[in-house]
């Protein structure tokens, strides 16, 4: 439920019940010092309580937040970052977000070989059996930019798993629109964004910065977890001759 709309809160406490053992969090009414609600995430708020309570001072805008953050502590979840391309190595780009049984991921684009170490080689595309293994989790794809090395891989892609959504800014979307067509793949849950977008799943809530690079409508992206804040800039350039 959303705290921050049922329970007007100037701080939230964070102890543990008596009960079971369950994180219990404790809202201050903004009015005045006491009444403290006892609020367990569970079963939800108990009865008033008078006596205060020593734990963890949180400020108010933080209220679901940390409530999500006691969830996926009782949950034993943690944010889960994979690599499945892209790291020491030009192209295949891809990166898996994965928090319980959501899982976002960024890029997904072709490796180029070299002749001389793979001979009669023309693509090179990731290693997806893990996401095969969890396609269930799998809330959608969002790409950066239209480069290959971020987006050439998609028509393969969608040939061994089912990707429900694929975001992208409007050159990326075009761009995959052709790919697709190419290679006669029926495909129509492409939705383009723009800096204004917001993308929300059950643990992840994401949001869109522009970013300067040598193809237009480029941008990095801002993955707000119950773990954290994790931003991931997509590629970017210095443009040391800005016009307008």
């Amino acid at each position: 439920s959303d705290l921050d709309s049922q329970y007007s809160a100037a701080a939230i406490y964070v102890m543990t019940s008596k009960i079971e053992g369950l994180p219990m969090v404790l809202l201050e009414s903004k009015s005045y010092k006491l009444p403290i609600v006892s609020f367990d995430i569970m079963t939800g708020p108990s009865d008033v309580v008078t006596d205060n309570v020593n734990g963890y001072l949180v400020e108010p805008d933080n209220i679901q937040q940390m409530a999500k953050k006691i969830i996926a502590l009782i949950e034993d979840k943690n944010l889960r970052i994979s690599f499945l391309g892209g790291l020491g190595e030009i192209g295949k780009n891809m990166t898996v977000f994965e928090f319980g049984d959501d899982i976002i991921v960024v890029d997904a684009g072709l490796g180029f070989p070299d002749d001389a170490k793979m001979p009669g080689i023309d693509l090179v595309v990731q290693d997806i059996s893990y996401l095969i293994r969890n396609k269930n989790k799998v809330k959608g794809y969002v790409i950066t930019h239209g480069h290959e090395d971020h987006i050439g891989g998609i028509s393969f892609l969608l040939q061994s798993v089912n990707i429900p959504v694929i975001y992208g800014a409007q050159t990326s979307i075009d761009l995959i629109k052709n790919k697709l067509e190419d290679r006669n793949i029926a495909y129509n849950n492409l939705e383009v964004i723009n800096g204004d977008t917001r993308i929300k799943t059950k643990y992840f809530d994401i949001e869109f910065i522009a970013t300067t690079h040598s193809i237009p409508d480029s941008f990095g992206i801002v993955l707000h977890t119950p773990n954290g804040t994790i931003v991931s800039t997509g590629d970017f350039k210095f443009d040391l001759t800005p016009i307008g």
